[in-house]
């Protein structure tokens, strides 16, 4: 295995979807001009990008909330009902790894969030697959057998990234570096790691690897089934 930082190209189709028609053109130019990390929906705002670089206001746009209506629409392919359990947990996750948080009004039953409702405000975290940006570390982390690893830090500071490529690494091996391929199991609580829809990893996170999506952590002991003999586990 060759490991270098490339970034893996994107299907903005699922994104562009989710747009309004009207501001539609203007989100897919700045997509094409800028490394966008996050594009946020507020009722009665403009439409706000999150850049590399910095934050950026489309002037040409207010966000209506018949624009979250069709946002809505568009996620659930009109069948809200059919995704109560994502809007418990307040986002949505896209074919391609992208995701849909959500802000609107909870619905409370014996002290927990049962559904959203008067959903109103999104935003839509875009998400990206970078290889080799374990390197660096390797030889920290992996040493006769993978140490215990800890990874810490801000938001946005590439955590899950790391971490989705160190799974990888474990799971295909690297010969270079004496690393052989193993058995991965990934307990995706929050569906950031693989970013699995329906079922299906939208990341490339090894041969070997298999992958428990929206496990909660209190289920996780007695959950974890995919390989008891696993060498390798992360989070």
């Amino acid at each position: 295995m060759n490991c270098f930082s490339e970034h893996v190209p994107f299907n903005r189709d699922s994104i562009l979807s989710l747009v309004p028609h009207e501001a539609r053109s203007s989100v897919e130019y700045e997509l094409t001009k800028e490394q966008v990390e996050e594009i946020r929906f507020r009722p009665g705002r403009k439409i706000e990008l999150i850049t590399r670089r910095g934050r950026k206001l489309l002037d040409d746009f207010l966000f209506s909330s018949d624009d979250a209506v069709y946002v809505i629409n568009q996620l659930s392919q009109h069948s809200v009902y059919a995704f109560e359990e994502e809007l418990k947990h307040g986002y949505i996750t896209l074919k391609g790894g992208h995701r849909v948080g959500l802000g609107g009004e909870a619905v409370v039953e014996a002290g927990k969030v049962k559904t959203l409702k008067h959903i109103r405000s999104f935003n839509i975290r875009i998400s990206r697959s970078i290889h080799g940006v374990c390197e660096p570390y390797v030889d920290h982390l992996f040493h006769h057998g993978w140490n215990n690893i800890l990874i810490a830090g801000p938001p946005q500071s590439g955590k899950t990234t790391l971490l989705r490529d160190v799974a990888k690494v474990a799971s295909d091996g690297w010969k270079a570096k004496q690393i052989p391929p193993s058995k991965v199991a990934i307990v995706d609580e929050r569906s950031e790691i693989a970013a699995s829809f329906e079922g299906v990893p939208q990341f490339d996170i090894g041969e070997r690897t298999d992958v428990l999506d929206r496990c909660p952590k209190a289920e996780d002991d007695d959950a974890r089934t995919v390989d008891e003999s696993r060498p390798y586990h992360s989070r």
